[in-house]
């Protein structure tokens, strides 16, 4: 599988199907809870519902990828994306409809196999550029997705939104089967059995725990960081709408901003970045993230206004673009045979964290910014530990690899 902008695009088309379900039929919600007579809050459940269904669908379809081969489980993955939402659009109750997004996320859950296809193929350093680049495309998705949404809810009905996922989830699977390729099956079994059938006859828990240390340390400092985002997500319609006063109108405007700074940043890494090695990125965006926390704070407590908030919060973001990529490429690319179940610790880490940091910012309400900017600044600050602890280890290799190069 050569690296080609369809190829790009073909990938980050599959990880975009996520973001879309999960946003492109916000707007409908309230028209959905009249015609599923019901409350707002019943059909609300239904994003819950697919978070958790797209979390669970990461710890098998990750290893079953591993085993099996990548690409019967995203072609399958997506035929069952495309059908579920096709009857979320003609569901008559909530409970079909949480049936049928669980459905639905289990799976847009078979993206997980999008980073191990990569992994399989590439070197870590252009494993971070080629993600840098799918992550540019996939960031569009939450910006136009709720657009989207409105407009189809507007002129045909919320049922179009989901026919509309349908379809688009079937020109995905087309592009998939006739772009995305892997290596040979026989070899990618072979090697499988074999490094299993090793870990097996001569690991110990505890060994097993050290080997998946790498993944550990910069799946912490990743998902610390998109934990702050969604508790961004949970708690900016209030600060933005009703506690500063912004047009609801203006709201997407204001959002967009951390998607610019995200595909600005990836962009960056991609082409500028490419020859620092990603682990060290990751250290440095940890770093960063720790500083903007503390400015995060600093901007609330002293009140300085929408603006100052709108552009510490821009850079936070922002540098999720530093770190995702990077994050994932170096903690892969010490697991070429088990990309799937690697990628699948990162999907657990992600939603799991996030379901956290989100659920913090709603239940412990507030009258200003101070629990959404506490709860963001949190997660930046353990995403700077997780960096500190990534460069200590990584510090620590560096010097046991020169004691011994010395002593030879």
């Amino acid at each position: 599988m050569q690296v080609t902008t369809r190829v790009i695009i073909c990938m980050g088309a599959i990880f975009s199907l996520a973001p879309f379900a999960i946003d492109m039929y916000l707007p409908a919600l309230p028209a959905m809870a009249t015609a599923l007579s019901t409350d707002i809050n019943h059909v609300e459940a239904s994003v819950a519902i697919f978070l958790l269904g797209y979390a669970v669908s990461q710890i098998f379809l990750g290893p079953l990828s591993d085993s099996i081969g990548r690409r019967p489980v995203l072609l399958a993955g997506l035929v069952l994306f495309s059908v579920s939402s096709y009857l979320c659009g003609i569901a008559e109750t909530p409970t079909t409809l949480y049936f049928y997004r669980f459905l639905q996320a289990l799976g847009g859950g078979s993206s997980v196999v999008v980073f191990a296809l990569i992994n399989d193929r590439f070197e870590e350093k252009q494993s971070a550029v080629i993600i840098s680049y799918i992550m540019s495309v996939v960031v569009i998705a939450p910006l136009i997705a709720p657009i989207i949404g409105g407009e189809i809810l507007i002129r045909y009905g919320w049922e179009w939104i989901f026919y509309g996922l349908a379809g688009y989830a079937t020109l995905v699977l087309i592009a998939a089967k006739l772009i995305v390729r892997e290596k040979s099956k026989k070899k990618h079994a072979s090697d499988h059995t074999n490094n299993t059938s090793k870990q097996s006859l001569t690991a110990s828990i505890g060994s097993l725990f050290r080997s998946y240390l790498p993944i550990i340390r910069h799946g912490y400092v990743m998902s610390h960081v998109l934990s702050g985002s969604f508790a961004f997500v949970a708690g900016s319609p209030f600060v933005y709408i009703e506690y500063f006063g912004v047009q609801e109108n203006h709201y997407g405007y204001l959002v967009a901003l951390n998607a610019v700074a995200m595909i600005g940043v990836n962009l960056v890494n991609a082409k500028v970045l490419q020859s620092i090695p990603p682990t060290k990125k990751v250290v440095v965006g940890s770093f960063a993230i720790g500083l903007v926390s503390l400015c995060l704070i600093l901007v609330n407590q002293l009140s300085l206004g929408l603006w100052s908030l709108v552009g510490i919060i821009v850079t936070y973001v922002g540098l999720l673009g530093l770190i995702a990529a990077n994050a994932i490429a170096g903690a892969m690319a010490k697991f070429k045979q088990d990309g799937g179940t690697v990628s699948a610790l990162y999907g657990v880490f992600q939603f799991g964290l996030g379901a956290v940091s989100s659920a913090l910012v709603s239940g412990f309400h507030s009258v200003d910014a101070t629990v959404m900017t506490s709860v963001m600044a949190c997660c930046g600050l353990l995403a700077l530990c997780s960096g500190f602890w990534l460069y200590r280890m990584t510090r620590t290799q560096s010097d046991n690899k020169a004691e011994k190069l010395s002593l030879n």
